[in-house]
């Protein structure tokens, strides 16, 4: 993680915690609610359990900004995910004032 990374001039993690999102799965959909005043959600990455392993999948640009809700379908396949793995956790991804993504892993959303 790059503590040099910064939105909206602040160190990036500042926004990670200013995040407010609502995310509902009912497998095979993703709903997310931006509920936040400031930060656009740029997009996620998933933790999806595969038989015993757990593997990471970051989802294509989904920009989610404040206010908005988002409805994924099939978010396995839109995040190159294995069909029959299960979702087991969400990483919101941020973009930094360079355009870099940020990773606000200690945002993960396990509770859904």
């Amino acid at each position: 993680i790059n503590d040099s990374q910064q939105k909206f001039g602040s160190p990036i993690k500042n926004a990670c915690n200013n995040l407010n999102i609502q995310v509902t799965y009912t497998d095979p959909s993703l709903d997310i609610v931006n509920r936040g005043s400031q930060v656009p959600l740029h997009s996620i990455s998933i933790k999806v359990k595969s038989g015993s392993s757990t593997t990471p999948y970051e989802c294509d640009s989904l920009d989610i900004s404040p206010g908005q809700t988002a409805t994924i379908d099939n978010i396995n396949d839109k995040c190159g995910a294995p069909s029959e793995g299960t979702v087991v956790s969400i990483v919101p991804i941020l973009k930094d004032d360079d355009g870099e993504n940020y990773y606000c892993d200690k945002n993960e959303i396990t509770d859904f």
